[in-house]
């Protein structure tokens, strides 16, 4: 039996003359985005001026990938497993989670 994972690619654009500057703020932004999503790792992507790349951390002892391709993929499982943690999470602490406040078809999920 095949075993098969749902995966989500998030690629960013390259800044018009490798901007370090406008980089680093599509970095800062993506790793708002992704921290949001439920990657774990302080800082899941940053800019390498030296590469004119973006770089992505791939675990949380810290090594990463210089990205040729200008993306990465992030596994859906487990980013739906923590988004799920959190909602139980917060449900639990009759709060309302940020996921419902920005979409309420969250709400549906079991």
């Amino acid at each position: 039996m095949k075993i098969t994972q749902n995966r989500i690619w998030i690629e960013l654009e390259l800044p018009e003359n490798f901007d370090d500057k406008k980089a680093e703020k599509i970095a800062k932004d993506a790793c708002i985005v992704l921290n949001t999503m439920g990657v774990d790792y302080d800082i899941p992507v940053w800019w390498s001026s030296k590469d004119k790349r973006f770089c992505f951390t791939m675990d949380t002892a810290g090594s990463f990938v210089v990205a040729d391709d200008n993306g990465h993929w992030y596994s859906l499982d487990y980013l739906a497993k923590q988004a799920r943690a959190k909602m139980k999470k917060v449900n639990n602490n009759n709060e309302r989670s940020a996921l419902y406040a920005l979409n309420p078809l969250y709400s549906k999920i079991k």
